[in-house]
């Protein structure tokens, strides 16, 4: 009967402790609650590191958009350049044309 009746303090004991641990935690238990706040806390990250990279892609996008706007215009002022070069060409060819023909007689003239 002793036995027995240690038992039954200790499972009262074991009640009161549930009682207590219901009471405090509500229909929540401890542990659950942590992985549920670890999840919560996995969910923000990867909705932050979301927004991030989305903030990322806009920057790439615009700065690609920049990129080509200079290519452009390197592109453009290349193929000016080059019409400038072969303009000059076209000049020193005729000048030196022109000094070949140049003579002591017809310097005067010139």
């Amino acid at each position: 009967v002793a036995l027995v009746g240690m038992q039954a303090d200790a499972i009262r004991g074991l009640d009161a402790e549930y009682e207590e641990h219901e009471r405090v935690y509500g229909e929540r238990d401890p542990e659950a609650a942590a992985q549920q706040a670890r999840g919560q806390a996995f969910q923000r990250q990867c909705n932050s590191a979301k927004r991030a990279l989305e903030g990322a892609r806009q920057k790439y996008d615009s700065q690609r958009q920049q990129c080509e706007q200079l290519q452009e215009q390197v592109r453009a002022s290349a193929e000016a350049l080059e019409q400038q070069r072969a303009g000059n060409e076209r000049v020193r060819a005729e000048m030196a044309r022109l000094e070949a023909l140049e003579t002591p007689e017809n310097k005067k003239d010139m």
